[in-house]
């Protein structure tokens, strides 16, 4: 089973292949069991392949991972004015740039938050500030649309997760919202207003059509809310640590200070809560980014440390770490929003988290800014 790291860094976008979970074979790499490891097994490099993006782009604000193909979508800006998403194509290795054209005259206020979500039927969604665009990735033709605004209205609103459900539905959380617009396949808008009052900070659907809504109680607190809102209308809530969430089968793996399993309410049974990475059972040198959001492969949970990230199998307790030699990486893994710096840290507040997702085709992507 192969995994795909990526990492940017200085305008250049550096990919490697991960294999046997995620971690394995990639970087700095050393296991152990749960507490403590007491003779780590160092693993061999991965081979890396640098992607030339045009001159003045760097950083990703956003990623996507492609529905279809094996390939990555991401989001980056040379200048406000100067916005593109750019796809990474995996069997061919290249990279195809689709410019937004004049991003400002549409809204498009390019700074902190971002959305951007790959839809099985060719068009590709970014939200930044309080526009939606849409981008036939046959044609390039973009299409901007203004969604409806978050109630009270904030001069601070910008969108900040954009999740697709399997419909072809979007669920759209802004930034410091208490509640989540839906935009139905057709175009049509419905806003859900999230039932513990908290603020939504991301989203992400199961197949049978749940949408669930990772919601805090205020910037920095360790737990709030995930809402669920049933394909059948449904709507309930469990407390979790929330502020990243990824679909993970039939549950959902959402973070704060530890990453858990939140499975939704079913045939008459609450929701349930089930640690998945807790921050006590690692070492004490590896310590969870707040916020640290999480993606599984087969029986391992990986999620984002400060210096790397660490995996953990849920079966035999086994521990992974991958240590990277360079980063700025103050953030989570996960379609999140980016959450403050952790305590002590030196990196600005404007730096974006590092993110992973996965694709139908088992590949995950990295990336570290």
């Amino acid at each position: 089973m192969s995994r795909l790291f990526l990492r940017s860094a200085a305008g250049v976008l550096v990919l490697g292949v991960l294999l046997a979970g995620i971690l394995e074979a990639c970087g700095s790499t050393s296991e152990g069991t749960a507490p403590h490891s007491s003779s780590p097994t160092t693993q061999p490099a991965a081979a890396t392949t640098p992607v030339s993006l045009p001159a003045g782009y760097g950083n990703a604000a956003a990623l996507a991972v492609d529905p279809i193909r094996p390939g990555v979508w991401f989001l980056s800006a040379a200048s406000p004015t100067d916005v593109a998403v750019f796809f990474w194509n995996a069997q061919t290795q290249v990279v195809r740039t689709y410019p937004l054209p004049d991003p400002e005259q549409h809204g498009m206020d390019f700074g902190l938050y971002a959305g951007l979500a790959a839809t099985p039927t060719g068009t590709v969604w970014v939200g930044t500030g309080r526009t939606l665009a849409g981008i036939d990735e046959r044609t390039g033709a973009v299409t901007y649309e203004t969604p409806p605004q978050p109630e009270p209205v904030s001069l601070l609103a910008a969108i900040e997760s954009i999740a697709v459900g399997p419909g072809g539905e979007l669920a759209i959380a802004y930034n410091e919202s208490p509640s989540v617009e839906v935009r139905s396949a057709s175009g049509s808008y419905t806003t859900l207003t999230l039932p513990g009052g908290l603020l939504a900070s991301a989203t992400a659907y199961l197949q049978d059509g749940t949408l669930g809504v990772a919601a805090t109680v205020a910037t920095g607190e360790a737990y709030g809310t995930v809402d669920f809102f049933a394909a059948d209308g449904a709507v309930s809530s469990v407390a979790a640590p929330s502020w990243g969430i990824s679909a993970a089968g039939d549950r959902f793996l959402t973070s704060m200070q530890d990453v858990v399993f939140v499975s939704p309410p079913k045939a008459g049974q609450p929701a349930q809560v089930e640690p998945a990475i807790r921050q006590a059972q690692l070492p004490g040198n590896i310590v969870l980014q707040l916020g640290a959001g999480a993606q599984v492969a087969g029986s391992w949970v990986l999620a984002s440390t400060r210096t790397g990230f660490v995996e953990v199998n849920q079966a035999t307790g086994s521990i992974r770490t991958l240590t990277l030699p360079t980063t700025s990486c103050d953030g989570m893994i996960g379609p999140g929003p980016a959450p403050p710096p952790s305590p002590g840290s030196t990196a600005a507040t404007t730096s974006r988290p590092c993110t992973i997702a996965e694709s139908p085709t088992n590949f995950i992507v990295v990336v570290c800014i």
